[in-house]
């Protein structure tokens, strides 16, 4: 039996956290600083209970790096105020409106920054995925892909350093293209593919990193960011499909593929392809 196996089930997440938490209060202050605004995370935190969870991974940025809160809800700058005081990253709150989910606000703050062509930018949410039962698990699984400890920023920023048409970084596993993922999308999809990237999207070209949480390239967002009108996202409540929205978290993947840049995930250094994608799927849905 392993070590690991000794411990009984319901205490291995809590032991785990614990010790990745202490591994990164250890760490944390000897990982190198980055050059200022090479490193800039924008965070969108709709539920004030989830905030312990976000802040304990962004903890985790460097000094250099800039972090950008965004929220409808005041109650999750109150929450996020203790965790304000130790980050090594200076922190900003951004009150928004509750509308276009985590893209609108995304979309906003962006806008204002200004981001260097090779800047390495992480878009992070609270998703909940209230329609999945596993959606706990994906949201956690997602960060824990982006974040896995102190020094994940860093390695995100020599990425994009070694390869200058890397646009996107996911989390393992969260570039797909299967079909299925179509959804309600289709028509949207294409109308805002011409727009974006010029071209007339083909049902074979679905590919996006599921969740839109990812690493993003700082010139491939500035470029992007034009075509992307405040205006077009819906108030809320929004439903699971067929919004502007979800038209946006496809067009993001599929736009840079379209415009000759690539997209890879943090655990392997290949770029994915929509081919390479066609048939994956996201185990949480």
């Amino acid at each position: 039996m392993t070590p690991r196996g000794l411990v009984p089930r319901r205490l291995r997440a809590p032991l785990g956290g614990a010790a990745r938490r202490g591994f990164a209060a250890l760490a944390g202050p000897l990982q190198p600083a980055v050059p200022p605004g090479s490193v800039v995370a924008i965070c969108h935190c709709h539920y004030p209970d989830l905030v312990p969870e976000l802040a304990g991974r962004l903890l985790s940025l460097p000094r250099g790096a800039a972090l950008h809160v965004t929220s409808s809800d005041p109650a999750v700058f109150v929450a996020w105020a203790p965790y304000r005081r130790r980050s090594r990253a200076p922190v900003f709150f951004h009150k928004t409106e509750n509308r276009g989910r985590d893209l609108l606000p995304f979309v906003t703050v962006a806008r204002s920054l200004d981001l260097g062509p090779d800047a390495a930018v992480l878009k992070i949410h609270g998703k909940r995925s209230a329609y999945s039962a596993a959606g706990e698990w994906w949201r956690r699984d997602t960060l824990r892909g982006l974040l896995p400890g102190p020094f994940a920023a860093g390695r995100a920023l020599k990425r994009f350093a070694a390869d200058p048409r890397l646009a996107l970084l996911g989390a393992p596993g969260s570039f797909v293209g299967h079909p299925v993922y179509w959804g309600r999308n289709r028509d949207a999809v294409r109308a805002l593919m011409r727009e974006v990237a010029g071209v007339d999207a083909r049902d074979e070209d679905l590919a996006f990193i599921a969740g839109t949480m990812f690493w993003i390239r700082g010139g491939y967002l500035t470029a992007l960011l034009p075509h992307l009108d405040p205006a077009r996202f819906e108030p809320e409540p929004i439903g699971q499909d067929g919004t502007h929205a979800h038209a946006v978290e496809r067009v993001i993947g599929m736009a840079a593929l379209a415009g000759g840049w690539r997209v890879g995930e943090t655990d392997g250094p290949a770029p994915l392809t929509a081919a390479a994608v066609r048939h994956r799927t996201v185990g949480y849905l």
